[in-house]
């Protein structure tokens, strides 16, 4: 049963976006750390209710996701309007 699981998982992980992209190099891509520090320097500056830090976080994985799949920069919808909700001019 462990082995099983254990094939499944490594399987799983053996087929993600960050083994096919060459063992992770798109979390050090500089445009995702910038992104990712503003996220986090604006939510610790901000104020933010319960529900904004939620729509924060989807907002933010839609954005990676999106240009994790080349479909355009850190300037989509998505991220800027994560970035205006934090406050992020």
């Amino acid at each position: 049963m462990k082995v099983n699981l254990f094939v499944t998982i490594m399987l799983f992980c053996f087929s993600t976006t960050s083994f096919a992209e060459g063992l992770w190099t798109h979390w050090c891509d500089p445009k995702s750390a910038w992104f990712s520090e503003k996220i986090s320097s604006g939510i610790q500056t901000a104020s933010l209710d319960t529900e904004t830090l939620l729509k924060v976080d989807e907002l933010t994985i839609q954005c990676h996701y999106e240009v994790n799949l080349g479909i355009s920069t850190y300037e989509t919808a998505k991220c800027k309007k994560a970035l205006d909700l934090v406050g992020y001019n």
